[in-house]
């Protein structure tokens, strides 16, 4: 009993430890109330978000098929869903939104109105729905678009490289005509200088005729030939055939043929036999056995245009 009262002889060791018991209490109560006010707040907080940050409007739709449109803030429809088919009539309040004052907005009077209105949330609906389609065209139209871009492109490429092969061409075409153009100024001057045939003579295919003016036998009618280095002419081709009647006038001229070597047997003037033969109807007749000697007389629709006369007449002739 010394030892307990020598400091504090007053106080006894049951109220000391009272006096520590009620100041954990205290601590409790406070913290109990503190808890009591603040929970009421963050329910009261979470109602009004709740409140005012979603709405939910009941739409009657397609014979009685309930649609929840779930609206944010600024009223705009962002998700919709449907439920089970119930009665057309609503079965359970919509809840309805207003401003700080008590009154209804305008854009909440329209979502009301929207509501009240089956007709007006039906086409605001299809309003989305073609709108959602629309958008989908205008994608694809979109990728089309880039696609198209990217081959014009490609194209345009292309086309700038065939153009740039056609201006080659063009060049190598204008060059080309030059030297066609100078070509020809030269072989128009070397025909000028270097004349194949003499004066008077007439050329085809490499070869030189000579259409006479004036009438002599067969036999002088050679010698003249062979005085200018040429024979009678020898006829070895239709074409050639063709050239010396164009060139003919209405005289009838001598020609490197005959038979007087062997009766029937008409060879040419170089020794070589008649196979072809542009013989007029009926020749060659020799009726008297002298018609030795071939002429050609001038004809406008045939060919055949040989006739054996004797060889004292006086023809005309052509030297080749």
């Amino acid at each position: 009993l010394k030892l307990m009262t020598h400091d504090q002889w007053w106080e006894s060791p049951v109220k000391a430890c009272l006096c520590d018991r009620c100041g954990s209490a205290l601590a409790t109560v406070c913290l109990g109330l503190l808890w009591a006010v603040t929970l009421p707040a963050i329910i009261a907080l979470c109602v009004y978000c709740e409140y005012h940050t979603t709405r939910t409007v009941c739409v009657v739709k397609d014979g009685g098929v309930y649609r929840m449109v779930t609206l944010s803030k600024s009223y705009k429809a962002t998700q919709f869903s449907a439920s089970a088919p119930l009665s057309t009539t609503l079965k359970f309040p919509c809840l309805v939104p207003t401003d700080s004052r008590g009154s209804q907005s305008g854009k909440e009077e329209h979502i009301i109105q929207s509501a009240n209105n089956p007709q007006l949330m039906n086409e605001l609906l299809e309003v989305r729905v073609n709108y959602s389609t629309l958008s989908a065209k205008n994608y694809r139209l979109q990728r089309d678009y880039r696609n198209l871009k990217a081959e014009n492109t490609i194209l345009q490429k292309e086309k700038r490289s065939l153009q740039n092969e056609k201006d080659g061409y063009q060049k190598e075409k204008a060059e080309l005509q030059r030297e066609i153009t100078g070509l020809q100024s030269q072989i128009t001057e070397m025909r000028r200088i270097c004349t194949p045939c003499q004066q008077g003579w007439e050329l085809f295919n490499f070869k030189c005729y000579l259409f006479s003016t004036y009438k002599l036998s067969w036999n002088e009618s050679r010698n003249l030939c062979r005085l200018t280095e040429s024979d009678l002419v020898i006829v070895e081709s239709r074409k050639e055939q063709e050239f010396l009647i164009s060139n003919l006038k209405k005289d009838n001229y001598w020609i490197g043929l005959t038979d007087t070597a062997e009766e029937g047997t008409f060879l040419w003037v170089d020794g070589s036999r008649d196979t072809r033969g542009f013989w007029d109807s009926g020749q060659p007749n020799d009726p008297n056995g002298n018609h030795d000697c071939v002429a050609i007389y001038p004809r406008s629709s045939s060919l055949n245009a040989w006739n054996d006369i004797p060889c004292s007449a006086s023809r005309s002739w052509i030297c080749e």
